[in-house]
């Protein structure tokens, strides 16, 4: 694949992930702000952290990629579906990190002294524009 065709499947995939997250977002979250919620309803009735209820759901998808990378003609949705499912979750499992370590004192693991890295952190005050 070449470069431009890469990057416009990137944007393309990007696009989708957002849409496929608007889409699921109120099943998720209900009338809650909290993008987070669903992990951490879940993590109180099972009593583990949201963090691991995360994994568990980031997990199933990677199980079905595998699934697919063995040649399997049946699957439930397209890759391309969780692809863009697993983007979602990357970005949702590092809001709940960056949450985590927040709610324990700890400057974000994005939050570098002097870095001109770029940080997904987000000013209490500021509206995000993830959308996730």
């Amino acid at each position: 694949m070449k470069t431009y065709d890469f990057i416009s499947m990137k944007k393309d995939m990007l696009e989708y992930a957002e849409d496929v997250a608007k889409d699921k977002r109120v099943e998720y979250t209900g009338a809650s702000e909290d993008i987070l919620t669903n992990f951490k309803r879940i993590a109180d009735r099972l009593g583990i952290s949201p963090l691991q209820v995360w994994a568990v759901y980031f997990n199933k998808h990677v199980d079905s990629v595998n699934t697919f990378t063995k040649g399997t003609d049946k699957i439930s949705e397209p890759m391309e579906s969780r692809f863009a499912d697993m983007l979602n979750y990357l970005f949702l499992g590092m809001a709940l990190i960056i949450e985590q370590e927040e709610s324990q004192g700890r400057p974000s693991t994005n939050q570098q002294e002097d870095s001109e890295e770029f940080s997904f952190s987000i000013g209490h005050d500021e509206p995000t524009q993830l959308g996730i």
